[in-house]
């Protein structure tokens, strides 16, 4: 006894499931997450959102409490680097290697972190790490190199409270 039985597909079946994968042909990772665009259009415009997010953080002000509290929190190492990344400017992307030099340090993980070390900082008092530094990865021959400079809403708030000082610099960790 054979017995049959009648599928019905719709456009409502998993099909569009299948169909939406091939749809979008432009990819974004942005934060660990891939957002999937259709058009390149869309993509572009999504980009210039992003983008416009970063600078917008880049040229933030501080108040003279949140830049108080913060520079007193961070300790030597994290001082020095923005010292050294506030001489450069904030038209001036430093290479890892350069900053590693500069702070004389070894190599890209004591960089990250002291890197860590302001994002934690910053982080614990609510302030977007962007509002401090930003970093870009660049990729020459096929390998990422990482780019870093001061946020210019940082570099204003450092000149306005003349950060850091002498002794800001030699201060020892607590």
């Amino acid at each position: 006894m054979k017995t049959s039985t009648k599928l019905s597909l719709t456009n409502t079946s998993s099909v569009p499931i299948v169909l939406s994968e091939m749809e979008h042909e432009y990819e974004i990772e942005y934060k660990g997450r891939i957002v999937r665009c259709k058009t390149a259009d869309a993509a572009a415009r999504l980009l210039a959102v992003l983008e416009q997010e970063d600078v917008s953080k880049d040229v933030m002000t501080w108040t003279p409490n949140d830049f108080t509290e913060f520079t007193e929190r961070i300790q030597r190492r994290q001082r020095k680097l923005l010292a050294k990344l506030l001489e450069y400017g904030s038209t001036t992307w430093l290479s890892a290697e350069k900053l590693c030099e500069l702070l004389g340090i070894r190599g890209n993980q004591a960089l990250a972190g002291v890197l860590s070390g302001v994002t934690k900082v910053a982080l614990s008092l609510d302030i977007a790490p962007q509002r401090v530094y930003l970093q870009t990865t660049r990729f020459k021959e096929g390998k990422p190199y990482r780019l870093y400079r001061v946020a210019s809403g940082f570099l204003r708030a450092a000149a306005e409270h003349e950060w850091p000082s002498k002794a800001d610099l030699e201060k020892f960790d607590e």
